[in-house]
């Protein structure tokens, strides 16, 4: 009877979260303009995420790993724009077709959208992204986007806190649509 419960104990996890994302592999960045012309890259420090057979990916980013290149700029990012003492972490619950992604073989590419919602902040915004999916010869799974996504700080309810950014740094402007883009990999 053990037996039999540990081999379904572990078809079902095998069939629900059948690949893990490898965080030291992946990245997500951001660019933030400010000046109407300056801009800088910046990116997440950690990532947690899973893909299942079925398609539905999870990502979930720590909004206090925020790496700006400048501690201070860090510091008021996660104070007074994300406020991460009340929302933590930012969410990405999607769809990707594992049909085609499964039917890749090593070194293979295919053209691979990916649908679902983004939350942050206390809010939730459908995100679309087209992304490149390629099996590695070790059997993972990369996916990352062909062309930025373009996320707008007021659907997130983080206008007042780029208002904030902006008085603190003694800025003129800092762009409210900030080009996203990740790069993930899969460990089945």
């Amino acid at each position: 009877m053990y037996r039999f419960l540990a081999v379904a104990l572990s078809l079902i996890s095998t069939s629900c979260f059948a690949w893990q994302l490898q965080p030291t592999d992946s990245s997500l960045s951001f660019v933030s303009i400010k000046k109407d012309s300056v801009g800088e890259v910046m990116h997440f420090k950690k990532l947690t995420g899973s893909l299942d057979n079925s398609g539905t990916a999870v990502l979930s980013v720590p909004l206090a790993s925020v790496e700006t290149g400048i501690p201070v700029r860090d510091e008021r990012m996660r104070d007074l724009l994300f406020q991460v003492a009340q929302y933590p972490k930012a969410t990405f619950q999607g769809t990707i077709d594992m049909k085609t992604a499964a039917a890749l073989k090593a070194g293979d590419q295919a053209h691979i959208p990916v649908k679902g919602q983004l939350s942050l902040h206390g809010k939730s915004a459908e995100i679309s992204a087209d992304t490149l999916a390629t099996k590695l010869a070790d059997g993972r799974l990369s996916v990352v986007t062909t062309e930025p996504v373009i996320v707008h700080t007021g659907d997130f309810g983080l206008n007042d806190g780029v208002k904030k950014l902006m008085e603190v740094a003694g800025l003129p402007a800092i762009s409210r649509a900030v080009p996203v883009t990740f790069a993930l990999t899969f460990t089945p």
